[in-house]
């Protein structure tokens, strides 16, 4: 379980294309990198309870880094204004477990609210590059 969601988030919300054979390195480095981003978030949620607001830290490094390696290495569409809005309510997305109380009910719903908001970034782009 510990590589599972890094796995399937980038899967499911890249779209990559491979319309070249010779284009594999890309999506191949992305996929790797963002398993790391993934398991390097996770590392940083073991801080929680030594680390103040350390889950908002890691929900936002998150992010911010999937996005950028998104925007840079698979060339989406995507703005570094996008990329930051979306970083920060990723990260925000903790604010109910670390303020109210530490329940795995709250962490689950931060986990779905940033996968939300940040698969409707990537959906949206997505949906603009398919038109053009």
């Amino acid at each position: 379980m510990l590589f599972l969601p890094g796995i399937t988030f980038p899967l499911t919300t890249s779209y990559y294309k491979l319309s070249n054979p010779n284009s594999i390195l890309q999506p191949f480095i992305h996929f790797v990198l963002s398993v790391g981003i993934y398991h390097g978030s996770v590392w940083l949620f073991s801080g929680e309870g030594r680390i103040k607001f350390i889950t908002i830290l890691a929900g936002f490094l998150g992010s911010l880094l999937f996005l950028l390696a998104t925007k840079y290495l698979l060339k989406k569409r995507i703005t570094l204004v996008q990329i930051a809005v979306t970083a920060t309510l990723s990260g925000l997305a903790f604010l109910p477990y670390e303020w109210i109380t530490r329940s795995e009910f709250l962490m689950g719903f931060a986990v779905f609210w940033w996968t939300v908001v940040n698969g409707f970034l990537l959906n949206l782009e997505y949906k603009k590059s398919s038109f053009h």
